[in-house]
């Protein structure tokens, strides 16, 4: 087994915080995709993305707490995150600037977590 510093609290604590982030980040984001009408919309966004990058970086944490090779996780959370993202994009098509807003908020919000996630990840293999 390969050691690592990543706790199951860290990965726990990283879920649950951007489930609040994600929650509350709706009237940011609408404001920013300068649709501050939109809040519902930017949350779904948010939401969404929230869903797609939790289950993504639970396979992935898990992988490395049980010294396991990281490559697979990763790379499905990359493929399910630019899925997601196409799926997002394709629906915003569809239902204008509400889906729109959607779209923006699921981009924004994938792009701050992955940062996060950078953080955390760095964080326990530093320790």
């Amino acid at each position: 087994m390969r050691e690592t510093s990543l706790r199951a609290a860290d990965r726990n604590l990283y879920v649950v915080s951007t489930l609040a982030l994600s929650l509350g980040s709706g009237f940011v984001i609408a404001n920013v995709a300068g649709a501050p009408g939109a809040i519902g919309a930017a949350t779904l966004g948010a939401v969404v993305a929230w869903v797609v990058q939790a289950a993504s970086f639970w396979k992935l944490a898990g992988a490395m707490l049980e010294g396991r090779s990281a490559m697979g996780p990763w790379a499905g959370g990359m493929a399910a995150r630019g899925g997601g993202l196409l799926l997002v994009w394709l629906l915003a098509g569809r239902y204008g600037e509400g889906g729109r807003v959607v779209a923006v908020a699921y981009g924004l919000t994938l792009l701050v977590f992955l940062l996060l996630e950078a953080w955390v990840l760095w964080r326990g293999s530093t320790r």
